[in-house]
């Protein structure tokens, strides 16, 4: 009946603990793991098939800002391969899912001094990470030799954005900044696409995401 239904759709809390010294401001899930960074400068790693607490990883300076996972395999259900934290102190790391979240290297010398680390994402390949400053400089990571292939700025962004997500056809990434998104072309570096304007319906947007659909990538955003 209407009542059996509503209460199968309904979500119900499985798992609380306690995560950090102080507030959340991130969190990312891949497969069977989540992650969260914390203004306590530390990241938390749990297991959400055994609800168990993997751990804390500590390296920053300062609030950890951003966090990506990337898959084996590609896809949000695939197994972790590696994670990567930015933060406000400027600098981002990568850790080995598969080896107890052993830290791989620190990614510096992407942004300008002073300049805290916004957003991040993974390329599907695993290859390249695409990350954003508080100054909205832009750095387009070469994974393999840990430095930066590419240097830039957005412009164009009223702010540093929020959010970074590379496209499904791996060619473009969206960024969200303000009450703003954002498309661009990778090879065409910090120039968008295509960009809209939502700041006469809202003063920030606050949250977004990215949905492959039959006609290409929808930005969703709130």
């Amino acid at each position: 009946d209407a009542d059996a239904e509503d209460d199968a759709s309904r979500l119900r809390a499985s798992f609380s603990t306690p995560g950090h010294a102080a507030s959340v401001r991130c969190c990312a899930a891949q497969g069977r793991l989540c992650a969260t960074g914390g203004a306590d400068d530390a990241v938390r790693v749990f297991d959400l098939r055994t609800r168990r607490d993997k751990g804390t990883l500590v390296h920053h300076d300062g609030t950890v800002t951003c966090l990506a996972f990337h898959g084996r395999g590609g896809g949000r259900t695939a197994a972790a391969d590696y994670l990567v934290t930015g933060s406000s102190d400027g600098t981002l790391a990568t850790w080995s899912a598969s080896k107890g979240f052993e830290r791989l290297a620190e990614l510096s010398k992407g942004h300008a001094p002073g300049a805290g680390v916004a957003a991040v994402c993974v390329h599907p390949t695993g290859q390249m990470a695409l990350s954003a400053a508080d100054d909205r400089g832009i750095a387009l990571w070469n994974m393999a030799l840990g430095k930066p292939a590419y240097k830039g700025k957005l412009s164009s962004y009223a702010c540093a954005p929020s959010f970074l997500r590379f496209t499904s056809d791996c060619e473009g990434y969206a960024g969200v900044a303000g009450a703003a998104a954002h498309f661009h072309a990778v090879e065409r570096g910090e120039a968008p696409l295509a960009s809209a304007d939502l700041s006469a319906d809202c003063a920030r947007l606050l949250c977004a995401d990215l949905a492959e659909c039959s006609g290409g990538d929808v930005c969703l955003v709130g």
